[in-house]
């Protein structure tokens, strides 16, 4: 009998059979949204962000009663790229009526229908929306102030609760002024961490009788995984395929090693320059980088730019210089003198304009 691995998936987890842990989170989260009240899900990338609201999606009814109905969006979905396209699908993943939202309307206008769709949908059903990846929606231009504050005004009222999970906290993105509306302050934080040690163990322990790893096979999981949620799930990959391959534990060890460390690097190399990368959504926390064309071309202006800045000040010194050679020492060479001058002046103008831009 061929034994099904759940380990090899990197992706979000969508069966709720296959999540596991996050009781706490949970019970915060369900308590918050029976009342219809918000909360802010975050913590670093690969920690199960989209798995935790895939969960809450697919559980929602069960826990909360047919009087709740809930959506789940992607952010990074093409479906909500805009703020019509954003209102409009929210809408019609909540069953709601979205046929006010016209792309020849005004931002407010399609706001005000966004609203009275929620508050006419609130009068038979409580609708949640669960937004993933909300990061990207801060970082569209489009997405200004009034979008936020009309989705405040919306929940604030008990119209509607938003559970939403990024990398940083909705107040971090507010102090880091990617949005300025009080947006924030409408939700509950839920920092998502590592499991706990007692979640760890009883994971193990579980996946220990449904597909026999032994005691060593177990010692090594705990051990490399470092209660890890995709460090587990590599782990417990690589020890149930080499039940097949009797690799020596050292050798093992370097396998699952080289995996984390893959994954480890990317997390950190997205957290240092989240500004250059678009991400699409690829698995629980990897994404297939696209460099922004406006970007590239804004950098390129903005070089060009500071050469230009630079070369002006290094050829009115040049000027000057020539005119008054006198200043300099006799007996030099007063054209070298002011060509050394010239590059000095130029390349002083050239880091401080470097910085200015």
């Amino acid at each position: 009998m061929v034994v099904q691995n759940p380990f090899s998936n990197r992706n979000m987890i969508t069966n709720p059979n296959e999540f596991f842990g996050r009781k706490n989170e949970l019970m915060t989260i369900f308590s918050r949204l029976e009342n219809l009240q918000s909360c802010d899900v975050y913590g670093e990338r690969k920690i199960g962000k989209s798995s935790l609201l895939y969960y809450i999606f697919m559980k929602a009814q069960d826990r909360l009663g047919a009087d709740y109905v809930v959506a789940y969006i992607d952010m990074q979905a093409a479906e909500y790229h805009n703020v019509g396209d954003f209102l409009r699908n929210s809408l019609n993943e909540l069953g709601a009526n979205s046929k006010g939202i016209i792309s020849s309307k005004s931002l407010n206008q399609n706001l005000i229908a966004f609203s009275e769709s929620i508050k006419e949908m609130k009068k038979k059903k409580k609708p949640i929306l669960l937004i993933d990846e909300f990061e990207v929606l801060t970082k569209k231009q489009e997405f200004n102030d009034d979008v936020f504050d009309a989705l405040r005004s919306l929940g604030n009222n008990g119209h509607i609760a938003y559970v939403i999970a990024s990398l940083n906290s909705l107040k971090t993105l507010c102090e880091k002024g990617k949005f300025t509306s009080p947006f924030y302050n409408i939700f509950s934080e839920v920092k998502l961490g590592k499991f706990t040690p007692e979640e760890t163990t009883e994971f193990l322990s579980t996946i220990s009788e449904s597909f026999g790893f032994n005691e060593k096979e177990i010692g090594l999981i705990y051990e490399i995984a470092n209660h890890h949620p995709i460090h587990l799930q590599i782990a417990c990959d690589h020890v149930l395929k080499n039940k097949g391959k009797n690799l020596d534990e050292p050798k093992l060890r370097e396998v699952i090693e080289n995996e984390i460390k893959t994954y480890d690097d990317e997390a950190v190399r997205k957290k240092r320059h989240p500004e250059k990368l678009n991400g699409v959504k690829h698995n629980e926390g990897t994404f297939i980088d696209i460099q922004n064309k406006d970007e590239q071309l804004q950098t390129k202006k903005s070089f060009i730019d500071v050469i230009t800045i630079a070369a002006s000040i290094a050829s009115l010194f040049y000027g000057i210089a020539v005119e008054y050679f006198e200043i300099y020492p006799t007996g030099w060479n007063k054209h070298l003198i002011t060509l050394v001058g010239v590059a000095v002046i130029f390349f002083i103008a050239l880091f401080l304009a470097n910085k200015k831009v």
